[in-house]
C-alpha cells in the first residue's frame, strides 16, 4: 500500500514538474494511463473488507473482459472482416481501433472465454441445457476471436496469445495430474480445446505467418549502432534508438506522464514521427519517469508478486489458469507494445494485482478483532 501511494504521488508530482518546466505533452490529461495499476492494493483492501471471494471476483472479472472485448470487436466490424466483406489488404485498423488494440481484445477474449468455459462446464454446471448452451456460445467465441486475430495479422498479439495459451494449458497440469474422474475431465477438456485451436491455426497458417517475414529485416538491423538506426534503420529500431537517446537526456525523472509528442518532435524519420508511443512498455516507463519512476514501479510489481507467492490462497482450476494466462499475455505484449497504458490492459493489471494482494489484507483484517 505504501508503494502504491508513493507511485501515485510520484506520478502527480511528475505531471506538475513537467508542466511547470514546459516539457512537451498534456501531462495531467495522461494521468489516467499511469494510475490504474497503482490502485491494485487499494482495490484489494476494498475486496478484503467486503469479504469477497477471490474466485467470485475472478469469474466476474473474466466475464466482464469477455463481454467487453466482444462488444468492442463487433462494434468495429469484426464480423465483416471474418466474413470477408472488408477487402482492404492492410489490417492496420479495425473500425476506429488499431490492429494492436483489436489484437489485445482478441487475446483477452480467448483467455476469458476459455476460463469461463472450464468454469461452466467442469466446475459449476447449472443444468444440462444451460451448460450446453454456454459451452456452445463460449466455444464459438474462442474460435471467433482466433479467426479474427489471424485475419488482423498482429504479430505481437499472435505471439502473446500463443504464450498465454501455453501458460493456460500448463496451469492445467496442476489439476489434471491425478487419476480421479475430475482430473480426467480437465485433461479431456484441455486436449479438446487445444485440438480446436491447432486445427484453426493449421488451416490459416499462411495468413498467420504473412507478416512475420518482416522480422528478419529487424533482426539484421540489431547489430547496427544507435546513430545508424536513428537515421536509416527500420521504424521500430529507430524508435528504440530515439527512446534510448531521450532517456540519456533525462535519466532520473524522465519527460513526464505524456510522451506522445516526443517522436514527432525529435525523430529523424517520417515513419517514426507519426507514432505516439515507443512500442515497448518497459522502455517507455524510463522515457516517462526515468530511473526513479522505473524503480518505484518495479518495487510495486515485486511487492505484488511477493504477496501472491507468500499468500497464495486456494483457487479452482478455471480462475487460477485464467489469471496466470492474462498475466503472461500482458507481460509478453508489453515488450513490443506500451500495453499497460491501454485502459483495457491497465484495468486488467489492476485487478490482477488486487487479487494477488487480497490474501494478505484478508489475513490482517481477520486478525484485527483479536488484536483489539
Amino acid at each position: 500500500m505504501i508503494l502504491s501511494l508513493a507511485w501515485i504521488g510520484f506520478v502527480l508530482l511528475s505531471a506538475t514538474y513537467a508542466a511547470a518546466i514546459g516539457l512537451p505533452g498534456d501531462h495531467f490529461k495522461a494521468l489516467g494511463k499511469h494510475l490504474p495499476i497503482a490502485l491494485g492494493p487499494v482495490v484489494a483492501v476494498a475486496f478484503a473488507f467486503w469479504r469477497l471471494r477471490r474466485e467470485t471476483i475472478l469469474v466476474a472479472f473474466v466475464s466482464g473482459l469477455a463481454i467487453g472485448a466482444t462488444v468492442l470487436l463487433i462494434r468495429n466490424g469484426a464480423i465483416s472482416l471474418i466474413a470477408g466483406e472488408l477487402a482492404e489488404p492492410d489490417r492496420a485498423f479495425l473500425g476506429h481501433i488499431n490492429r494492436n488494440t483489436a489484437g489485445l481484445a482478441c487475446g483477452l477474449l480467448m483467455i476469458s472465454a476459455a476460463t469461463l468455459l472450464q468454469n461452466v462446464v467442469l466446475q459449476k454446471p447449472l443444468g444440462l441445457v444451460f451448460t450446453a448452451c454456454s459451452a456452445a456460445a463460449l466455444g464459438a467465441a474462442i474460435i471467433f476471436a482466433e479467426l479474427l486475430l489471424i485475419s488482423l495479422q498482429s504479430r505481437t498479439a499472435l505471439i502473446a496469445t500463443g504464450i498465454a495459451a501455453a501458460t493456460w494449458f500448463g496451469a492445467q497440469l496442476r489439476y489434471a495430474s491425478g487419476r480421479d474422474a475430475s482430473s480426467r475431465r480437465y485433461r479431456y477438456a484441455a486436449i479438446a480445446l487445444l485440438a480446436a485451436l491447432v486445427i484453426v491455426c493449421a488451416t490459416n497458417w499462411s495468413t498467420m505467418t504473412q507478416r512475420f517475414g518482416g522480422l528478419m529485416t529487424v533482426a539484421v538491423g540489431i547489430g547496427r549502432s544507435l546513430d545508424q538506426l536513428g537515421a536509416s534503420g527500420p521504424d521500430r529500431l529507430a524508435l528504440t534508438a530515439l527512446a534510448l537517446e531521450l532517456i540519456q537526456q533525462r535519466p532520473l525523472l524522465g519527460w513526464g506522464p505524456d510522451v506522445s509528442r516526443l517522436p514527432y518532435l525529435f525523430a529523424q524519420t517520417s515513419g517514426v514521427k507519426s507514432l505516439t508511443q515507443f512500442h515497448n512498455g518497459y522502455l517507455q516507463i524510463l522515457v516517462n519517469f526515468g530511473a526513479i519512476g522505473a524503480v518505484l514501479m518495479t518495487a510495486l510489481l515485486v511487492a505484488a508478486l511477493r504477496a501472491a507467492v507468500r499468500y497464495p490462497g486456494s483457487l479452482p482450476a478455471a480462475p487460477f489458469s485464467g489469471a496466470l494466462a492474462i498475466t503472461a499475455y500482458i507481460t509478453v505484449s508489453n515488450i513490443t507494445e506500451s500495453v499497460l497504458f491501454v485502459k483495457l490492459a491497465g484495468a486488467s493489471a489492476m485487478i490482477l494485482i488486487a487479487l494477488a494482494c487480497m490474501p494478505a489484507f484478508s489475513r490482517r483484517l481477520s486478525q484485527q478483532p483479536a488484536a483489539n
